[in-house]
């Protein structure tokens, strides 16, 4: 099996999977994620796909320091993970 470290980004400080966490507060997607825009999912299809049902993936991770960071979107984790690497 490949190593998991390779599925993620690099990063010299945190890195962060979450899933569904609005299911945890009792918030609707919309208001959970409103802080987010467009351009934060991998694509239109995936955000669309997520709103229709309800679910979300989120990638965040720190790249060099606790002061910057990169987040990512998906409805597919597949996909999210595949879009992530790339910007290793």
């Amino acid at each position: 099996m490949e190593s998991l470290t390779s599925l993620f980004p690099k990063h010299k400080c945190g890195l962060y999977l979450e899933h569904n966490a609005h299911l945890d507060v009792y918030e609707p997607l919309e208001q959970y994620l409103n802080l987010y825009t467009i351009d934060d999912w991998i694509n239109a299809d995936e955000f669309k796909l997520a709103f229709d049902n309800n679910s979300y993936w989120k990638l965040q991770w720190y790249p060099d320091s606790p002061v910057g960071f990169y987040v990512l979107l998906a409805y597919n984790l597949d996909k999210l993970l595949e879009h992530a690497v790339k910007e290793r």
